[in-house]
């Protein structure tokens, strides 16, 4: 973090304040900013002392392990933590965060490990072949110890989901507004990893569609209560969205999805039969 800012990658919180002189305005500034219109804080920065600890071990096991103990009392991610352990899980679920969908196509934040909590997530489904509850626990649980038991089992399952990532990658649009919540990604890639690739040109255009309807359906239910014309299949995946972590709420979600798509593609075929 040191280094990024001093080489103009990150700048200073927007909610910085300068003890010394509460009423500067520096908070956005970057290193450079502060050369130009504040050189006697920027040298402040060039001149301080770091206190530095150096510890020594034969393995980088024990690092990482000093690592995680450390930062346990403070407010690090789940996949902040996961990332400093060591083992095949770990490396695995990095991989799958280096993947371009991540990159390229994906639209929410990343900066606290959004990215690898949600490969944290897939590979789970793929070790276990099927949904499953993917609370921090389970995933802690997931990487510390389960799949160690089976590494071999956990490479065949890194390479099934970065398979799906590459067709996921062209299904999607880049930073695709359908993927502006980390929540609903795992649910997407069960539905996708579980279709025949001549389905894979429809999926998004579905996709758009129920959201559409989702949304049409949740303004309807706001302001028409009671209305008969309410689909309580929408207003229970809306539901389901707040608990996104809930192995019911994967199943259920992924239910609706797969099944409407299903009559997607129904109704889309007799269309097709019509014109013709």
């Amino acid at each position: 973090a040191i280094f990024d800012f001093f080489e103009g990658r990150i700048v200073l919180n927007k909610d910085f304040v300068y003890r010394e002189s509460p009423s500067l305005k520096l908070g956005g500034l970057g290193y450079k900013d502060l050369q130009e219109n504040h050189a006697d804080i920027a040298e402040l920065f060039d001149n301080y002392n770091l206190s530095v600890m150096s510890v020594m071990a034969k393995a980088e096991e024990v690092i990482n392990e000093l690592f995680v103990r450390l930062n346990r009392s403070k407010p690090l991610t789940g996949a902040e933590v996961r990332n400093a352990m060591v083992g095949t899980a770990r490396d695995i679920i990095s991989e799958i965060a280096q993947h371009d969908f991540f990159k390229i196509n994906i639209k929410f934040a990343i900066k606290r490990g959004a990215d690898l909590n949600a490969a944290a997530k897939i590979l789970v489904f793929e070790y276990f072949e099927t949904l499953r509850e993917t609370k921090k626990r389970n995933l802690d649980d997931f990487v510390e110890n389960t799949a160690e038991k089976d590494a071999v089992k956990l490479e065949v399952s890194g390479r099934r989901v970065l398979n799906t990532l590459d067709d996921m990658a062209l299904i999607f649009l880049p930073e695709d507004q359908l993927l502006r919540s980390s929540g609903t990604l795992p649910v997407y890639y069960w539905l996708i990893r579980n279709q025949e690739q001549k389905n894979y040109p429809s999926l998004r255009e579905f996709l758009v569609r129920f959201e559409e309807k989702r949304r049409g359906n949740l303004r309807l239910s706001e302001k028409r209560p009671g209305s008969r014309y309410i689909d309580q299949d929408l207003l229970d995946y809306d539901t389901l969205n707040r608990s996104t972590n809930d192995q019911r709420s994967h199943e259920q979600r992924f239910r609706i999805l797969a099944t409407r798509f299903l009559t997607y593609l129904d109704e889309k075929c007799l269309e097709e039969k019509s014109v013709t």
